[in-house]
């Protein structure tokens, strides 16, 4: 019987040890190595496609500060203003890309932005 007992706890001592290898040092390094695969910026890549052109807009929005009481700043009174806005326009940007270094690190590119006024997200605010 304790001869059973020896031989399941050396088992278990393995199955901990291979857990503790996997776990610490097996799976990160999988994982780090995925990871590094899936980000670089490769010519033809999904991920140079996104760096290229994002996937969806960024929302760009302007706020206008309007001082009420400008007469009487001037004879030391404290500024009043009234916030106008805000005014959203949807940023595109697009990379028309240069140059790769010899190693792959680096990306020279040009970055054309351009705005669309929304005027549905600036409701009731027109231009």
């Amino acid at each position: 019987m304790i001869h059973w007992s020896l031989i399941v706890s050396a088992l278990g001592v393995c199955v901990a040890v291979l857990g503790g290898y996997c776990g610490w040092i097996l799976f990160p390094n999988m994982v780090h190595k995925k990871v590094e695969q899936s980000v670089v910026i490769q010519d033809g890549s999904e991920q140079f496609k996104r760096f290229v052109n994002l996937p969806q807009p960024l929302n760009f929005k302007v706020y206008i500060f309007n001082v009420t009481n400008s007469d009487r700043i001037q004879q030391g009174a404290i500024p009043i203003v009234e916030e106008i806005g805000p005014y959203v326009y949807k940023q595109f940007r697009q990379k028309k890309v240069k140059h790769f270094s010899r190693d792959g690190s680096k990306i020279s590119y040009v970055q054309n932005v351009h705005f669309d006024f929304d005027a549905v997200a600036s409701a009731p605010y027109t231009r």
